[in-house]
């Protein structure tokens, strides 16, 4: 009896190995960033008057790894798009402070992070999703 429960323990360990491995991340470099599918994206213009508006553009991780993982953005209490790896989403919103949040949703569930967001009249505020350089370390983090 004992020898069936020890292999079955190590499958069980590798599988959860490579479902863990298969939620970390790296930096995505410009180049290779992509604006996120339109049926990926809920957003629209938050902001109602041109002049007094700014942006916020969220751009998730990418890398072999992590690939098994969506993220849900919500940009206030809007939904703003479903990230898959290096894609990005840009936000138009009215001037003033925001909360951001990301949530995992597919194979990585459970994890969510929170980044608040002060928008000015013209300014791009980046932030980045990543999947952290170790399994289960999750955040949504200010880039500027």
């Amino acid at each position: 009896m004992s020898f069936v429960v020890r292999p079955r323990i190590a499958v069980c360990c590798a599988a959860l190995v490579l479902v863990l491995s298969a939620c970390v991340s790296s930096p995505t470099p410009e180049s290779e960033v992509w604006e996120v599918t339109p049926g990926a994206s809920f957003a629209s213009d938050y902001g109602l008057n041109a002049s007094n508006s700014g942006y916020i553009q969220i751009t998730r991780d990418s890398g072999n790894s992590g690939s098994a993982c969506t993220t849900s953005v919500v940009v206030g209490n809007r939904s703003a798009a479903r990230l898959r790896p290096a894609e990005r989403v840009t936000v138009r919103v009215a001037t003033g402070e925001y909360k951001v949040t990301a949530e995992i949703v597919g194979m990585c569930p459970g994890l969510m992070s929170e980044q608040m967001v002060h928008v000015a009249p013209g300014v791009t505020k980046r932030l980045r999703i990543r999947y952290g350089e170790v399994p289960g370390a999750f955040g949504i983090v200010a880039e500027n």
